[in-house]
């Protein structure tokens, strides 16, 4: 038996603009051990290319007509922004383009402005990146189109803040180390910044709305997504204040912000599409896994894959130790192997 275990995938935004991702870079050290070491890097190579920015993107745009407008401009947020523009880009003509994005990994073709943004810690370079978000959504019209490609990392790449900046560094330096959910600090960052919250909608001057959405947050929530940009937002002032008090976290008697809500008329003309999430990177790996047939024990053996959760979250030390009781559980009473498909991190989300 494989077990898929899914935690948040980083790897989204992590795979370069490539068509197919090359097995032999898994070469960790248990991997190299491992008696079907080639059929798990074969397997690890195929999530990695099911997830590929670039190579959703365009897929998508291949199999989707966009609207006619006078104009298409693209807005790409996130640690994938890169690779996603450059997939519109080679699919359609654009006027301009925006980039915020963590590393500055050059396009293949020349796009518009690449700003480098802080992560996970909003700070000045994120500041900077939602002033120059704001001066391009002012040059669009209703008679435009905007694709947005939006991607993790997305909350602290780009950031207009209601409050000053150091106060908003202190709150969210204070809600990673709570253990609190992504859902919880994205809540927090909807109600103080200017951009969140369906705040690109607001600033687009009526402009036609894609959103193409990687998601690296269990369950999809879109208005958790990068702090749902495009997005209209179901919680309330009240709730974020609820949360801060919950985890005991100091605060300033800060001027929240309420966001857009679903019956505003704006979002008449958005569409947010998630192309890819953990999800997508866990039904590929079981897809491959399941009756997949290996030499063990002198017989070939057809593999029964479980997904045993798609949706444990919280501080990774704790959920470390649970995983570790069940695994120790499923060891017990069927001594096979177990293949782990997840990342690192200070918070886990699986």
């Amino acid at each position: 038996m494989m077990l898929c275990i899914s935690t948040r995938v980083n790897i989204i935004v992590a795979v370069e603009m490539i068509s197919k991702f090359n097995p032999a870079r898994f070469d960790s050290f248990s991997i190299q051990k491992h008696t079907h070491r080639e059929f798990i890097r074969q397997t690890l190579a195929g999530v990695f290319d099911s997830i590929n920015p670039y190579s959703v993107v365009k897929k998508y745009l291949q199999n989707h007509k966009l609207p006619t407008t006078k104009k298409s401009y693209a807005l790409g947020v996130g640690k994938a922004a890169v690779a996603m523009t450059q997939a519109v880009a080679d699919e359609i003509s654009l006027t301009d383009s925006l980039i915020i994005t963590k590393h500055a990994s050059l396009p293949d073709r020349q796009l518009g402005s690449v700003i480098l943004g802080n992560h996970p810690i909003p700070k000045s370079l994120s500041a900077q990146a939602g002033i120059a978000t704001k001066k391009f959504l002012s040059q669009l019209t209703k008679d435009d189109l905007l694709i947005c490609l939006i991607s993790g990392g997305g909350s602290a790449l780009m950031t207009a803040p209601i409050i000053p900046l150091d106060e908003l560094q202190k709150v969210t330096s204070a809600l990673l180390k709570s253990g609190a959910s992504i859902q919880e600090i994205n809540t927090i960052r909807r109600h103080l910044d200017g951009l969140k919250g369906g705040g690109v909608v607001q600033l687009a001057n009526g402009a036609k709305i894609i959103s193409l959405i990687l998601s690296d947050v269990v369950g999809d929530s879109l208005e958790a997504i990068a702090s749902g940009i495009t997005v209209p937002d179901s919680t309330t002032k009240e709730d974020a204040l609820k949360i801060l008090e919950k985890y005991k976290i100091e605060h300033q008697n800060f001027n929240w912000k309420e966001t857009l809500k679903a019956d505003n008329p704006l979002f008449v003309n958005v569409e947010n599409k998630v192309i890819a999430s953990n999800s997508t990177a866990l039904d590929f790996a079981r897809s491959q896994i399941e009756g997949a047939r290996i030499w063990r024990e002198g017989a070939w053996n057809q593999l029964v894959c479980r997904v045993i959760n798609r949706n444990i979250q919280g501080e990774a030390s704790e959920v470390g130790k649970q995983l570790a009781l069940q695994f120790k559980t499923e060891l017990q009473n069927n001594k096979k192997t177990i293949l782990f498909i997840g990342r690192r991190g200070n918070n886990c989300d699986c």
